[in-house]
């Protein structure tokens, strides 16, 4: 017998931990952080500090670099991989089909992602995690173990050889290793988000979006992602975002590991000068590393009274999580492209950073408003539409 859909959205709304919705709020937050220069200039094209207009934009990069870059995403990337196996054992649970429904949920978001991309702002990783989740059909009734045996195997093997060409080649010549910029790429994205028409900023993100994603860079960015994917499954199927005090010890010890870690890979490059090693570790091993640690410690600290008044707006964001990342990405193409109001290439890092705080303040009172009437956002609403095959 069918459940009645009040009694179903009571139950999808008890399934809800809230602190996988909090850890999405953060990563929002530090999400836009770390994309905002590739909103206001070509940061995708710069790979040191020679974008920085004043000591004041070189100290603020220094400071996203090392506490933001490469350790965001993958925290998304494991709570992707923790909804994927909460919603196969809730399929499991009530005897329904579950590759067909994931299946059509990922077209969904491939094709979210494509309008993203091309049509909005080229940084898009819906694509992305859309293909890397058909891999993670394979897994579907995989055990716990198996899952982090394969999560740490696909991402320990690839960066630990990839750590030692790379080091091998910085040796062997030092000046081929030296990272540096692409001048003629750096001008021309000026000229047309700054001042080209809407099918001139169409290519230029168009070449963007291939420049990040092509065919020598989607190896590493499925293997940047997909261990993520398994690691969150694993933590789904042991419960590790349910509290328990058994492993209050073990989650203390991988949060100091992590953060050590993190601290050590991330200040390499400040430290031995950039280059190709260097730069590889810090996103490689410290961006990782970074993901741990803040996941480790929101878990840490989420029980305390005092903590959770804090971090309780960040449980609205985190349910909007798709529909406010599309948002920053029309907010803050619009401020900074020629089709909207042109400030691109025209502002400093602390006014990007000014920005930020006030889109996600925004976001953060608009989601509030939001969850009080709607139990999903409306982009999470047409995707769930398009999983379960009806409006839902």
């Amino acid at each position: 017998m069918r459940m009645k859909n009040k009694e179903l959205r009571s139950i999808q709304i008890e399934d809800r931990i809230e602190i996988v919705d909090i850890v999405r709020g953060v990563a929002l937050l530090g999400i836009l952080f770390v994309n905002m220069p590739s909103f206001y200039s070509p940061d995708i094209y710069y790979s040191d500090q020679s974008i920085a207009k004043t000591s004041l934009d070189r100290y603020l990069n220094i400071v996203i670099d090392l506490v933001g870059q490469g350790s965001f995403y993958p925290l998304f990337a494991i709570l992707f991989g923790f909804g994927f196996m909460v919603m196969f054992e809730q399929a499991y649970r009530k005897d329904t089909p579950f590759t067909p429904s994931f299946s059509r949920r990922l077209v969904g978001l491939f094709v979210i992602g494509v309008l993203h991309a091309f049509f909005i702002w080229y940084g898009d990783v819906l694509i992305l995690y859309a293909l890397c989740g058909l891999l993670l059909l394979i897994f579907q009734e995989a055990r716990s173990q198996v899952l982090l045996t394969w999560a740490t195997i696909l991402w320990v093997i690839p960066t630990l050889i990839m750590s030692v060409l790379l080091l091998v080649a910085t040796f062997h010549n030092q000046e081929s290793a030296v990272v540096g910029l692409n001048q003629q790429l750096i001008e021309q994205s000026y000229a047309v988000y700054g001042n080209g028409t809407f099918m001139d900023i169409l290519s230029q993100r168009a070449m963007d979006w291939y420049y990040i994603h092509n065919m020598s860079t989607i190896p590493f960015l499925v293997l940047s992602i997909f261990p993520m994917f398994l690691l969150g499954a694993y933590m789904a199927k042991e419960k590790w975002f349910h509290y328990s005090e058994d492993r209050i010890v073990l989650l203390k010890w991988i949060t100091l590991l992590s953060f050590l870690t993190f601290l050590l890979f991330k200040v390499m490059p400040y430290i031995f000068g950039r280059n190709l090693f260097t730069d590889y570790v810090q996103d490689n091993i410290g961006g990782p590393a970074g993901t741990l640690f803040y996941l480790g410690s929101l878990l840490l600290i989420s029980k305390s009274p005092f903590i959770q008044t804090l971090l309780k707006p960040f449980v609205a964001v985190g349910r909007l999580s798709l529909s406010n990342y599309l948002v920053q990405s029309l907010i803050c193409t619009f401020i900074f492209y020629n089709y909207g109001l042109g400030l691109y290439g025209k502002i400093t890092a602390a006014q990007g950073i000014m920005i930020a705080i006030m889109i996600f303040f925004v976001q953060m009172l608009i989601s509030n408003m939001w969850i009080k009437f709607y139990s999903h956002g409306p982009i999470e609403r047409v995707l769930r539409s398009i999983t379960y095959w009806k409006k839902r």
